[in-house]
């Protein structure tokens, strides 16, 4: 980790949100909850070392946005949500593909709203082409039409199916 994960930014001294000084509090007040759960997000990865080094390589950086799901998730983010939606962004609702990369964004844009820099992050964050390789991976009938009385949820969540499986996933 490093150390800009253990303080928030300063805080810029005026507001460049166009004389709002209610907007810019409230900016003010999401970077710094919002900053606290990316910390635990962080802190929770590093808890975790251990048992997302068991993962396969392939899946590495779906099992670390887990976690960064899961510690999100475990928040009560509804203030957040409704202030955020407020203010015009994203309220981190859809967030499940690239949650650090989401939170980041949202801080990165109430920094710029408040006047602060923002340091990309992004080689924090898992790789947002882990997603496609990934699917890549999957085995390649996969998108095959399946016989009328198979039963599947969807198709872009089959998991890969073993050898002796038929090639529409069924029975899982």
């Amino acid at each position: 980790m490093s150390k800009q994960d253990h303080a928030a930014p300063p805080l810029a001294p005026s507001p460049v949100t166009g004389g709002q000084s209610q907007d810019f509090d409230i900016c003010i007040k999401l970077i710094a909850q919002l900053w606290a759960v990316r910390q635990t997000m962080r802190e929770r990865e590093k808890a975790l070392k251990a048992e997302l080094d068991k993962v396969l390589p392939g899946y590495h950086q779906s099992a670390r946005n887990l976690v960064h799901y899961l510690t999100l998730r475990s928040v009560d983010l509804r203030p957040l949500q409704e202030q955020l939606s407020r203010l015009g962004l994203s309220s981190l609702g859809r967030s499940e593909s690239h949650v650090l990369a989401s939170l980041d964004k949202v801080l990165g844009l109430l920094h710029r709203l408040t006047g602060q820099s923002w340091d990309d992050k992004s080689d924090e964050e898992p790789a947002a082409s882990a997603a496609v390789s990934c699917l890549k991976s999957t085995p390649s009938g996969c998108s095959a039409r399946p016989p009328p009385d198979a039963r599947f949820a969807s198709w872009s969540r089959c998991p890969p199916r073993p050898p002796q499986m038929p090639i529409w996933c069924a029975s899982w």
